[in-house]
């Protein structure tokens, strides 16, 4: 990790990685979204990708030919998430990407008239990398600018 990348302890709690400091419940709440998506993005990832476990929900979405692409997607996001540890800006990459893949997963599950409880893991996850996002890029510009 580069010394501008390691969370360092300040009056309001510790700084996010991308610069900011937050207070400790937010800056820990981060990171734990962080992680907890990273690993949901691995397995649903991998699981669309080479278990072909996902294959009838693609298909009753008439979207088989996308699965590969979209299990892709969710693991590339998820290293973007990982590799963000070690280069701070790719954060905001990898979590507004994976935000609008779980966005369309969203509108594909609305699509299809599937009840709203079955959107809810993609809700929840878009929600989750939204927050992501908001923090890492709020942190990167309150570095650049000073913290002001």
């Amino acid at each position: 990790m580069s010394k501008s990348a390691r969370p360092r302890r300040g009056k309001q709690g510790l700084e996010i990685t991308a610069g900011a400091s937050y207070p400790l419940a937010m800056t820990a709440s981060y990171e734990i979204l962080r992680a907890l998506s990273l690993m949901a993005f691995l397995f649903y990832g991998s699981a669309c990708v080479f278990a072909g476990s996902m294959e009838a929900d693609f298909e009753r979405f008439g979207l088989s030919h996308m699965r590969v692409l979209v299990g892709s997607l969710e693991l590339l996001g998820a290293l973007g998430l990982l590799a963000g540890y070690f280069h701070a800006p790719l954060v905001a990459v990898a979590s507004g990407g994976l935000s609008l893949l779980m966005l369309f997963g969203v509108a594909t599950r609305v699509r299809v008239g599937d009840p709203f409880v079955a959107s809810l893991p993609a809700l929840t996850l878009c929600l989750v990398n939204a927050f992501i996002f908001a923090v890492a890029v709020v942190g990167r510009r309150a570095a650049h600018s000073g913290g002001h």
